[in-house]
């Protein structure tokens, strides 16, 4: 009887330790990065994703913490007057700081969430695009930050590769110096898909 009691719990540890290892493993490595092939397992969208775990942790297909919630693909799919894209790196022209885009809005938009930092623009533009944006080692907030205040002039290599962000992972997989750019998981890429 103790036997099987014991074999019945080694069994529940090694399922249980099993999700944990996943999760890491999603994290911190692209599907490319793990086997060395440039085919990523089921799309980016099978049981070996980031996506996939976070929509079954929050019990929905959208993060409900993220900023870059309620956007409608096709009102993404006109870019006129857009300067920059989705995991692009930019500098803020006034404060020298650095950080890569996570999304945009034609216009400047109302958002609730605390944890945005608004930036005014200098200029009243009515139809100004405005960026939602990682700064560099500003770790508890996202800025909205209108174009007219953004450039990707003095941004070099070791500033796109170097972002230091804690929610860089929610977005994005990885840097690709080919595309000289972060390259964002399945879910972002479907809310800005021409970026």
């Amino acid at each position: 009887p103790n036997c099987g009691m014991l074999t019945d719990l080694l069994i529940a540890l090694l399922i249980s330790s099993l999700l944990p290892l996943q999760l890491f493993l999603s994290i911190n490595f692209s599907a490319r990065d793990i086997s060395g092939d440039a085919r990523p397992w089921s799309g980016g969208r099978g049981w070996v994703s980031w996506d996939s775990w976070g929509n079954w942790i929050h019990g929905s297909t959208s993060h409900k913490n993220n900023a870059v919630v309620d956007v409608d693909p096709e009102a993404r799919r006109d870019r006129s007057g857009v300067s920059f894209r989705v995991g692009q790196v930019v500098r803020h022209s006034k404060q020298n700081v650095f950080g890569v885009i996570v999304g945009w809005d034609k216009s400047m938009k109302k958002y609730e969430d605390r944890s945005i930092i608004i930036h005014n623009s200098d200029v009243k533009v009515e139809e100004e695009p405005y960026y939602m944006v990682l700064l560099h080692g500003q770790d508890n907030h996202l800025h909205y930050i209108p174009q007219g205040k953004l450039t990707a002039k003095g941004v070099s290599s070791q500033m796109r590769k170097g972002i230091k962000h804690r929610k860089l992972v929610e977005y994005f997989r990885k840097y690709e110096e080919e595309y000289r750019q972060w390259i964002p998981k399945e879910s972002l890429r479907r809310k800005y898909p021409r970026d």
